[in-house]
């Protein structure tokens, strides 16, 4: 009896002939999304399996683990970049007073800019963007 073969899957000819990894992908892809937010799981995916089509030598038995993995790299490189940015998106700012911490590019006010710790623990200030300007320069 052939197996199911999730939708995601479908394109991707090493994974659909993986039947632990169709078995669990329902409940693993819902619980990736869930955990792994931030990042396009599906898009993760896509480029583990052109990894191992481009690795024939090292293809991974254990497609499930690989891939949990792979996607919680993703995570902590996409959060890591996201600190060294100094972005903390916390909803619209509103500044005190007579104190106005504005966007440099576009003058929003949108992000409180916070400070960074680095790896010997000082801390450095973080340069301002406000969301728009943040995912138009990811989307550069």
């Amino acid at each position: 009896m052939p197996h199911v073969i999730p939708d995601e899957l479908v394109n991707l000819s090493l994974y659909r002939q993986d039947e632990k990894l169709c078995a669990g992908w329902v409940e693993a892809y819902a619980v990736w999304r869930e955990t792994y937010k931030g990042i396009n799981v599906l898009q993760e995916v896509r480029k583990a399996h052109a990894w191992e089509i481009c690795n024939p030598t090292q293809r991974k038995t254990q497609r499930l683990r690989f891939l949990n993995n792979w996607l919680s790299k993703a995570h902590t490189d996409w959060h890591r970049r996201q600190q060294e940015q100094g972005l903390r998106f916390v909803g619209r700012y509103i500044p005190p007073s007579n104190q106005e911490v504005k966007c440099k590019t576009c003058m929003d006010s949108g992000l409180v800019p916070s400070k960074i710790k680095t790896r010997w623990g000082e801390e450095r200030p973080a340069m301002a963007r406000c969301s728009a300007c943040a995912f138009q320069k990811a989307a550069q």
